[in-house]
């Protein structure tokens, strides 16, 4: 049995899945699977493409799925390794995780799920801005707060990805298995399937680890990616290939936010429907406040006045409407061309990389990868500091 299934998502991607598998399976690390699960109406090209591999490691699923909840789901019972990671077919993810595994096994055997920073990037044709990418430049893991990291995402203190998931992240089965059992007998159940299947895991774990060290790179077709977008052909562009399989329904009691507004309030709209479903698990008290304030700082960020216009008079009005306008006070949004200073800083500052994403020549990124891994610590060198107990924020 493989220590760690790496599952790549794909549908009528066949170019792009066939650099991201190339990539993966350029490292000679062992003890994974990479499972391709595909749901293109015409899979032959990239099936024939994995079959003239001949890599033990790879193989190839078709299946018919009709949106990104059905895909995800039929994905899970084809992996057989104890450790679970999905990523989408742009992507990638450094199989030296399994380093990390076993360390964990040795040193904490009660984690069941480790989350770590991301990377963003865009591949080179899908470009409408040259940005650089923010890396950190930690290395050190640590088992986290699993009440504090409940308390800051389900409060809404915190917003963005969750690290703790299946998405870019790694999950052991036990724990799998546990939430498709206890939460409606299927392991996801929301289309915005990320988010709600982080939240649970923040529900479920027996305990959580974390690293600063980026382990993975998100690209085009991520929630997370979306969110950072800052130019609107941009914003268009992401838009259109995320929403190819995904169609999310706004029916939440006493949230009057719709989820096409902004990629940046999916996760209050999947845990408000987490809330509802099953109740108190998922809620922690003064979070609308919370909510509220990231509001006003996704405006405060815009650099389009136009954007800034559009979303900021319509969380005003909903927010007018909502609990008789008790939190109207503290949205007041001031449209000031605020540039994030990563969008053209360059170099090693506070502890973060700032690399731009042509870096080295890099066209993909598993390129981009091995690009910045020069400038940071070795995989191998991550869980030196696993077994301390911290409060320190994911």
């Amino acid at each position: 049995m493989p220590e760690l299934s790496i599952c790549v998502l794909t549908r009528d991607n066949q170019d792009t899945c066939k650099t991201t598998i190339s990539g993966i399976l350029r490292d000679a690390q062992l003890g994974f699977e990479l499972l391709v699960i595909d749901a293109s109406e015409t899979p032959n090209e990239l099936k024939t493409y994995i079959g003239s591999l001949e890599d033990d490691r790879v193989r190839y699923v078709h299946v018919a799925a009709k949106d990104r909840q059905e895909h995800w789901n039929i994905a899970i019972p084809e992996c057989n390794g104890d450790w679970l990671t999905f990523i989408l077919d742009g992507d990638y993810i450094d199989p030296k995780i399994i380093e990390v595994i076993r360390r964990m096994k040795l040193d904490c055997p009660q984690v069941e799920s480790l989350g770590w920073n991301k990377v963003d990037y865009d591949w080179p044709e899908q470009r409408s801005e040259v940005r650089a990418t923010k890396i950190s430049t930690e290395h050190g893991a640590y088992i986290v707060d699993k009440n504090e990291m409940r308390d800051r995402f389900f409060g809404y203190e915190k917003e963005g990805l969750i690290p703790f998931s299946i998405y870019h992240g790694i999950v052991k089965r036990e724990l799998v298995e546990r939430i498709r059992h206890k939460f409606g007998g299927v392991y996801f159940e929301h289309q915005i399937t990320s988010y709600e299947f982080g939240y649970k895991v923040l529900a479920e774990a027996n305990e959580l680890a974390f690293t600063g060290r980026a382990l993975s790179v998100l690209c085009t077709h991520s929630e997370d990616m979306l969110s950072e977008a800052s130019i609107l052909d941009d914003i268009e562009h992401k838009k259109s290939h995320f929403y190819r399989d995904i169609n999310v329904i706004d029916n939440l009691s006493e949230f009057p936010f719709a989820s096409d507004w902004s990629p940046k309030i999916f996760g209050a709209i999947v845990l408000r429907w987490l809330v509802d479903r099953y109740g108190d698990e998922f809620f922690v008290e003064g979070w609308e406040s919370n909510f509220v304030k990231w509001r006003e700082e996704e405006c405060n960020a815009l650099y389009s006045d136009k954007r800034f216009g559009e979303l900021s008079t319509l969380y005003q009005k909903a927010i007018e409407n909502w609990h008789n306008g008790k939190f109207s006070k503290l949205f007041a949004p001031k449209f000031n061309q605020k540039l994030l200073m990563q969008k053209d800083l360059i170099g090693c500052f506070h502890g973060f990389l700032f690399l731009d994403k042509n870096a080295l020549g890099s066209t993909n990124p598993a390129e981009f990868y091995n690009v910045f891994q020069n400038f940071v610590p070795t995989t191998g060198s991550i869980g030196l500091k696993l077994v301390e107990k911290t409060k320190k924020a994911a």
